[in-house]
C-alpha cells in the first residue's frame, strides 16, 4: 500500500471514530446550543470523511491490488492473547477494502465484551463452537454458522467447549489487522498453539485498543 494511502486510511479511521462518538453524544446533547454544536460537527465530519475517501479511491486507481494466494499453513502468524491468528489476507493486499485471518481459539479463550467504531466484523465456524455474546444474549455457534457484528455493535466470543475452535474472521473496511500485529507475538507460519497470555499481553491490548476506534467494556468487580 503506497505510505500516502497508508496515512490517509489512518486519518479516514480517525474521522470514523469521531463521527461515531459525535453521533453518540448527540443522543443526549444536554442541551439546545450542545445539541446544535454536534449537529454542525457531524456536518463537518461527514464533509472531511467524503473528501479523504475521495483521495483514498485516487491512489487506488493509481496502485490497483494484486492477487493473493495463500497455501495450506502459509501467512503471516500471530499469537493474540492466547489465540492464533494466520492472516489470509490484510489491507496492504486488498487496498485497505477487507481483512481475513484464520482464528484458532483455545478452550477458554476469546475477547472480552468490545465494540467497533470502524469495521464490520465476520465469523465463519470452521470447526468446534464458539459462545458469541450479543448485546448481552448468548448465543452458540457450532460448525457452518456465520455471523456479523454491524459497526457499533457490542459483543465478544469465546471457546466454552474443552476442544479447541477455528474460524474465519474478516474485517471491513481493513486496519484491525494492524493492532493485532502490533500488540501479537509473532509465531511460525502455520503454528496452531500458544501461551496463555501473560497479564503485559492483556494490558499492552487494552493500550493500544483505542488507537484503532476499539472500545474494550471490561466487567466492572
Amino acid at each position: 500500500m503506497d505510505p500516502v494511502e497508508r496515512e490517509l486510511r489512518r486519518k479516514l479511521g480517525g474521522l470514523r471514530t469521531s463521527q461515531s462518538r459525535t453521533s453518540l453524544a448527540l443522543e443526549s446533547p444536554g442541551t439546545k446550543d450542545r445539541a446544535k454544536q454536534y449537529r454542525a460537527k457531524l456536518k463537518e465530519l461527514k464533509q472531511a470523511i467524503k473528501e479523504v475517501e475521495r483521495q483514498v479511491e485516487t491512489y487506488q486507481k493509481k496502485s490497483p491490488a494484486a492477487p493473493v494466494l495463500r497455501k495450506p499453513g502459509e501467512g503471516r502468524t500471530i499469537a493474540v492473547v492466547g489465540d492464533v491468528y494466520r492472516f489470509l489476507a490484510t489491507g496492504d493486499e486488498t487496498n485497505g477494502k477487507y481483512a481475513v485471518w484464520e482464528a484458532i481459539v483455545p478452550p477458554g479463550g476469546g475477547p472480552p465484551p468490545h465494540v467497533h467504531s470502524r469495521e464490520e466484523e465476520g465469523f465463519y465456524i470452521l470447526e468446534g463452537a464458539i459462545t458469541f455474546t450479543i448485546h448481552g444474549e448468548k448465543i452458540v455457534a457450532k460448525t457452518g454458522t456465520f455471523a456479523n457484528m454491524p459497526v457499533g455493535t457490542p459483543h465478544s466470543f469465546k471457546n466454552e467447549s474443552g476442544q479447541p475452535a477455528r474460524m474465519l474472521i474478516s474485517v471491513a473496511p481493513a486496519g484491525l489487522e494492524q493492532m493485532f500485529f502490533e500488540v501479537g507475538v509473532p509465531f511460525a507460519e502455520g503454528a496452531t498453539t500458544a501461551l496463555p497470555p501473560t497479564k503485559d499481553e492483556i494490558e499492552k491490548l487494552l493500550a493500544v485498543a483505542p488507537k484503532y476506534g476499539v472500545e474494550i467494556r471490561l466487567p466492572e468487580h
